[in-house]
């Protein structure tokens, strides 16, 4: 198992972000920005919430390990039927559930 992590401010990036976002199949109806409040400061933030990265890798993987496969071998080979998910699907996934905002995925997660 293989845990990273980074952190992003919980909780309008131009047209041209989302619809690349939309070509690699995710589906992003609305964005979230935070209104602001005294608590927040009117930032519309309030505290910091984990991006998490899981490989649980397979026979396959741990296979291509043992042999010396390369970083990016690897990672093709968690994208085919290991449970493999990334910052950046993590990331995502908490913007389309309205938990933070793209801007601070994109601050946290190289996309």
């Amino acid at each position: 198992l293989l845990l990273l992590s980074a952190l992003a401010n919980r909780h309008t990036l131009p047209s041209s972000v989302v619809e690349s976002l939309r070509e690699e199949g995710y589906t992003i109806d609305r964005l979230t920005k935070g209104v602001g409040c005294k608590k927040c400061r009117g930032t519309g933030y309030s505290g910091r919430m984990g991006l998490y990265e899981i490989f649980v890798p397979n026979a396959q993987c741990m296979d291509a390990v043992s042999k010396g496969a390369s970083l990016q071998e690897i990672r093709m080979l968690a994208g085919q039927g290991s449970d493999y998910i990334t910052l950046k699907q993590d990331g995502i996934a908490k913007v389309i559930a309205g938990t933070t905002t793209l801007q601070e995925v994109f601050k946290t997660v190289a996309l």
